[in-house]
């Protein structure tokens, strides 16, 4: 038994042997109820226009598959999603940079006002005056901060510099002092401008009670060393 010769759909509907799906659901009446759909892969699709059990052939026909398009809607909805995280995005990059540029300042202060500290001892006239001044306080709540000194009640003393930094932690202060037995100490302890957080406290008896109280660590008097973070203390 001979098969009917297969008709071949029309130029309009996309070339020979080419049509799209749209267009192959109106044209499959052409083929009769034998028409089979056969999926090739993702973008292309096989029709065959013959009896179901005839064996495939290489006249059989090929559609190229209509790409699935977004709707306006999905791309509006994508466009609201994408702004805010282009926002968070933006602004977390200029935080960082800022805290980048901060952070950078900090470290070229600590290395210009280190090479400061240690040159100034009790021998300079302004140190002398200072320590004289805290000296002759009396009294239960006595002056022991100075604008360059910290007097301790046994009579030891540090000399310091203190930079502020952001009270809500963004950029630690600074805090740096070269004591009186030749040691060097650095801490993130918001003492404030001028030491107006501390200037009222009792006067701690040493050193080593200062350092406890304001969390303040030693290190060599020359590395980044200083630069870490000390206070508050973290969990």
């Amino acid at each position: 038994k001979t098969s009917s010769p297969r008709p071949s759909p029309p130029a309009s509907l996309g070339g020979e042997g080419v049509i799209s799906r749209f267009e192959f659901r109106k044209f499959n009446p052409l083929f009769g109820a034998g028409a089979k759909l056969r999926p090739m892969n993702s973008r292309r699709m096989l029709f065959i226009c013959s009896n179901p059990d005839e064996p495939l052939s290489s006249s059989e026909a090929t559609t190229e598959m209509i790409p699935h398009r977004p709707s306006l809607i999905s791309r509006k909805a994508f466009m609201w999603l994408a702004i805010p995280l282009l926002i968070v995005v933006l602004w977390f990059g200029f935080k960082s940079l800022i805290h980048y540029k901060y952070e950078q300042d900090r470290s070229h202060w600590k290395s210009a006002i280190l090479p400061k500290l240690a040159s100034e001892s009790e021998s300079d006239d302004e140190i002398r005056r200072e320590l004289e001044t805290l000296k002759s306080g009396a009294g239960e709540h006595r002056e022991w901060a100075g604008d360059h000194v910290l007097l301790m009640t046994n009579g030891e003393y540090l000399i310091y510099a203190f930079r502020h930094g952001f009270n809500n932690g963004f950029v630690d202060h600074l805090f740096l002092a070269h004591s009186s037995d030749g040691r060097w100490f650095y801490s993130t302890y918001h003492f404030c401008n001028s030491m107006v957080g501390v200037r009222f406290d009792e006067p701690p008896g040493s050193i080593n009670d200062f350092a406890a109280k304001y969390s303040a660590r030693e290190f060599d008097g020359k590395s980044d060393e200083a630069l870490k973070h000390t206070w508050p203390i973290q969990k």
